[in-house]
């Protein structure tokens, strides 16, 4: 293979690949055994982050708020995106370095090497670069929610809880192990999210306080956490507001949960953490 069919090919490649050069940018002249390693060092990092990115794409495609909040989300998904840019901008250094190899020293025996070795490197980095253009940007992962004072579900709240005082009968945990969630909105100072498992789903209410009397005759608030009953999923029709959620909410049943001490921190832990996906319209 000749020379110049050899640098033909090396360009064809880097133009029809989606990619374009980017010069040098200090305009360095290095020595070409540092270009092989610079390509081996590069090939070295990819292959540790194609590791990283393989482990975490299933999380960050779907991630799970029992794990991670969506600033931890972001800051992860924006560390792989500057680790990926680094590394093209590397590999166009090395590639404006084999260009001036051939342009300077076309016999050099390390031109070969050097061009098959990008080649290579060029072809992992574009496969590692397409896995996690699979992943779901941060802000794609954001849903709207209200803020309203809706007086309606406090009153819906208070009329259910005192006609039925009894707690619903699952363990409040079960809430944490629900395969979707999502912040629907504030209503009147009672936040609402919607949950579901398998082909069910329930509201969840948090934030309302209970009044009731101590014994020394003060008025004490129970920071509840209720849920409605649950309901098909597939009722849930085409996306709906956090305004329609509300009248859906309105027509069901209320339970509240019998959640305190631990078991209520770790809800509360498990809510603000779906909260943070969303943002406030």
């Amino acid at each position: 293979m000749s020379h110049r069919f050899l640098m033909l090919f090396l360009v064809s490649v880097w133009i029809f690949s989606g990619t374009s050069s980017t010069p040098a940018q200090n305009g360095e002249v290095v020595a070409e055994s540092q270009v092989l390693g610079n390509l081996q060092g590069i090939r070295e990092q990819l292959a540790k982050l194609k590791t990283e990115i393989d482990l975490k794409t299933g999380m960050m495609t779907r991630p799970d708020p029992r794990t991670v909040d969506y600033k931890g989300y972001q800051t992860a998904f924006a560390g792989y995106r500057g680790k990926l840019d680094d590394l093209y901008r590397r590999l166009s250094g090395c590639y404006e370095q084999i260009s001036r190899v051939y342009r300077t020293n076309p016999n050099s025996p390390n031109y070969k090497p050097m061009v098959a070795l990008y080649l290579q490197v060029k072809a992992e980095y574009d496969g590692v670069a397409a896995t996690f253009g699979t992943i779901a940007p941060p802000e794609k992962l954001q849903n709207v929610a209200v803020v309203s004072a809706d007086k309606r579900l406090n009153s819906r709240i208070a009329n259910t809880v005192r006609s039925t005082p009894t707690p619903a009968p699952e363990n409040p945990k079960d809430i944490l192990a629900s395969d979707e969630s999502r912040f629907i909105g504030t209503f009147d100072a009672v936040e609402m999210f919607l949950l579901i498992k398998g082909e069910k789903a329930c509201y969840v209410f948090f934030g309302w306080r209970d009044e009731n009397t101590d014994s020394g005759g003060k008025n004490a608030y129970h920071l509840s956490v209720l849920r409605s009953e649950f309901f098909p999923k597939g009722s849930l029709g085409s996306e709906l507001k956090p305004e329609q959620h509300l009248e859906q909410a309105l027509k069901l049943n209320l339970f509240s949960l019998d959640s305190q001490g631990e078991v209520l921190a770790d809800i509360n832990q498990f809510l603000n953490r779906v909260k943070s996906y969303s943002r406030t319209n």
